[in-house]
């Protein structure tokens, strides 16, 4: 595991934070790294939706807000991933996203919650 400086206090389920993986889901996703990511990931799938105690943060927020697409790329290929989380004042990753202005971002988030915006748009609606 790689030795970040950024410490995450992880709002788990107690019994889940085996090995760091749920600290290191958000750690990865902080500082874009996606090879970490996927390790973490592939160990304990439920952390992906775990989120910093602090700010109420997942991955997905993280990974949007700062511009790591890649990340945000592949967290929402993961099984599971909950788009609708909020964090501490109510904020979606989505949100992270415009906020940063990352719109290749937002477009990626906005595809997956609304898959039917493209086929509205072929049909002229």
């Amino acid at each position: 595991m790689n030795n970040y400086s950024i410490k995450f206090n992880v709002r788990a389920p107690r019994g889940l934070m085996k090995e760091n993986l749920s600290e290191s889901v958000l750690q990865s996703a902080y500082y874009g790294d996606l090879e970490g990511l996927k390790i973490a990931v592939s160990k304990h799938p439920e952390c992906v939706n775990f989120s910093d105690d602090f700010t109420g943060a997942t991955a997905l927020h993280l990974s949007a807000g700062l511009g790591n697409y890649s990340c945000v790329k592949y967290l929402l290929s993961v099984p599971g991933i909950d788009l609708g989380l909020t964090d501490n004042e109510g904020k979606t990753a989505i949100h992270y996203a415009i906020r940063s202005g990352h719109n290749e971002i937002v477009v990626l988030i906005a595809d997956r919650v609304f898959p039917s915006r493209h086929i509205a748009a072929t049909l002229g609606l």
